[in-house]
């Protein structure tokens, strides 16, 4: 598996994004799997962890304005799974897969707010004597 998409142009990268879409629309019957960042990766000769870093997942030697049209598309190919991961959070059966993929795929993290205090005394000591004072 290759480093980088197997796609040498934008109009090419965007008939595969095309293509993949129909390939998967209307595959959440259970029968199949739904479409997904990894699996789209597949679909494009390469790996997850590479199409994440959008810029390097272009092949090399790639013109620099086709390079940028490529990685838009990606960025917004990206953009759409991560929404559909989220949609699929509301879904009972799929909430669990969803949770997983948004935190190991995409970099999603949970907030926790924690709360802490401290209550210490510390001796002092001062031209031989000891004070003490409490915080």
């Amino acid at each position: 598996m290759a480093n980088h998409i197997e796609v040498k142009t934008a109009a090419e990268l965007s008939r595969k994004l095309n293509s993949f879409r129909k390939k998967y629309a209307g595959r959440e019957d259970g029968k199949r799997s739904p479409p997904t960042w990894p699996r789209l990766a597949v679909y494009l000769g390469t790996n997850w962890q590479s199409l994440n870093g959008v810029e390097k997942a272009v092949p090399p030697g790639v013109a620099e304005d086709e390079r940028d049209r490529m990685a838009a598309l990606l960025a917004a190919a990206r953009a759409e799974f991560e929404a559909d991961e989220v949609d699929r959070l509301y879904e009972k059966d799929l909430a669990r897969g969803a949770t997983f993929s948004l935190k190991n795929i995409f970099g999603w993290r949970e907030r926790q707010e924690v709360e802490a205090s401290v209550e210490a005394e510390i001796d002092v000591a001062l031209s031989g004597g000891i004070e003490q004072y409490s915080m």
